[in-house]
């Protein structure tokens, strides 16, 4: 019995040694990968040794008559299992530059095999299920360019190393349990353009940026940063976009920063503690999205603003902000949405408001904005909300408001409106919510309203209407 054992496995291997010979070597490798992995993924990758692996699923091979692979793209495949026995096999893979694993269900901690995988220029290994800490010898490679951790369940910290990458573009290290300052050797990598580290337990102050910095998207937000903005932020001139909603930042901006900043397009600052003005440097021709809500900013909005042409999206609300809304609004030809709600503003309502074509939504709840509702609101078509209850408002609901036919929300109440309901309203067949209630109204509902439609309107009447 002994004898036939010996035989069988002799025989055996002499059937793989043939079979592995008869492959490519890639192909060798691949089905190492493969056997690595749980049953149920290996049959997620059915391939076929009759076929060349250059056509697997997944595997594409360069462009020339070599059976090099150049890439491997398994995102989305639903694999599992740990990557400390695959990565071997990968990383025999001499000529392989791209390596897409995102989107499966893979377990553990990111293998520190991954520094021996030196050829690889792009690792995503973003959207599965590791955990541990980030060993920092992946950051050895000199030919990284992108990386792509997001979406784990990673600990610990930043690695200090990964300023040994200077090849370095993209950083994804978001939606994870990373903790810990921010080390410096990131904001300092030399041709780092996009860093994603937000949605994390980040502390500490932010570090500076160097004065060659060349970062064009910038995501912090949802972290536990302490400190305010530092001036150096301004060194990053190719920055377009910033986002760093609650991450915990507060104090006074200084103008210098936004100096710098000419070319950024979405910047995202609430949920924070920022006090003061708003700086008037940040009102540059191509910002199209603000956000600074939930802040403590006080002043006056600078008459600045209507030098953004581009803008389509401003919230300012809930803050401290005086004065009134600056009438340059009305040169804001691409603006969809204005959010002043819950300020201090006073003042009427600019008539400049009827040039602003493109908007959706304006709310100015809570203020103390008086005055008229001026007729040349009735020329925004695409208006769906105006709120602007909660002010003191005065005067009669212009006539022409019917004019608006694509308007959902309607909510004026509490305010000092006096006359009665324009007919023109019955005419807004796409209304959801119409509420006046606690004015000075007077006359009968239009009938084809019905308080049963609209109970917002039941105490829209003085008591002795």
């Amino acid at each position: 019995m002994f004898l036939f054992l010996v035989h069988f496995f002799t025989f055996f291997a002499s059937i793989l040694a043939v079979f592995s010979a008869s492959l490519p070597q890639d192909a060798v490798h691949l089905f190492g990968f493969r056997s690595s992995l749980p049953e149920p993924s290996q049959q997620l990758l059915p391939w076929n040794q009759s076929v060349l692996h250059c056509q697997w699923k997944g595997v594409s091979c360069y462009s020339d008559r070599t059976t090099h692979i150049e890439s491997l793209n398994f995102r989305d495949f639903l694999l599992s299992g740990t990557l400390d026995k695959a990565f071997p096999n990968l990383c025999r893979l001499s000529h392989l530059v791209y390596l897409d694993l995102s989107g499966n269900h893979f377990t553990g901690g990111i293998p520190a095999m991954l520094a021996n995988c030196s050829q690889l220029d792009t690792i995503l290994l973003n959207d599965n299920k590791f955990s541990g800490t980030i060993p920092p010898e992946i950051f050895k490679s000199s030919k990284l360019i992108k990386l792509d951790l997001g979406f784990n369940q990673l600990n610990g910290t930043i690695p200090s190393e990964v300023g040994l990458s200077a090849s370095l573009q993209y950083l994804g290290l978001w939606n994870n349990f990373l903790r810990g300052n921010i080390p410096k050797e990131l904001f300092d990598l030399p041709n780092l353009t996009e860093l994603y580290i937000h949605t994390n337990n980040l502390t500490g102050p932010l570090p500076d940026f160097p004065s060659s910095c060349s970062l064009s998207l910038l995501l912090i937000h949802q972290n536990r940063f302490s400190g305010s903005l530092p001036i150096s932020l301004g060194n990053c001139h190719n920055l377009t976009a910033f986002y760093a909603t609650s991450a915990h930042l507060g104090g006074f901006i200084s103008p210098e920063i936004f100096r710098g900043l000419s070319n950024l397009e979405y910047l995202y600052l609430d949920d924070n503690n920022f006090e003061g003005e708003i700086p008037e440097t940040l009102w540059n021709g191509s910002l199209q999205e603000l956000a600074l809500s939930w802040n403590m900013f006080n002043g006056s909005i600078s008459e600045k603003i209507g030098g953004c042409h581009q803008i389509t999206y401003i919230d300012l609300s809930v803050n401290k902000l005086t004065g009134s809304i600056p009438r340059s609004v009305g040169r804001l030809k691409n603006l969809s949405n204005l959010l002043l709600y819950d300020n201090m503003l006073s003042g009427s309502l600019p008539a400049e408001f009827g040039n602003c074509t493109s908007l959706v939504e304006i709310s100015l709840v809570g203020n103390f904005i008086s005055g008229e509702i001026p007729a040349e609101l009735c020329n925004l078509q695409t208006l769906v909300t105006f709120n602007a209850f909660k002010n003191k408002i005065q005067g009669q609901i212009p006539d022409c408001i019917g004019r608006i036919s694509g308007l959902q929300e309607l909510a004026l109440y509490e305010n000092r409106l006096t006359g009665k309901i324009p007919p023109g309203i019955t005419n807004m067949t796409k209304l959801a919510f119409l509420s006046l209630a606690h004015n000075n109204l007077t006359g009968e509902v239009p009938p084809e309203l019905g308080k049963n439609n609209f109970p917002g309107l039941i105490k829209a009447w003085s008591p002795d209407s």
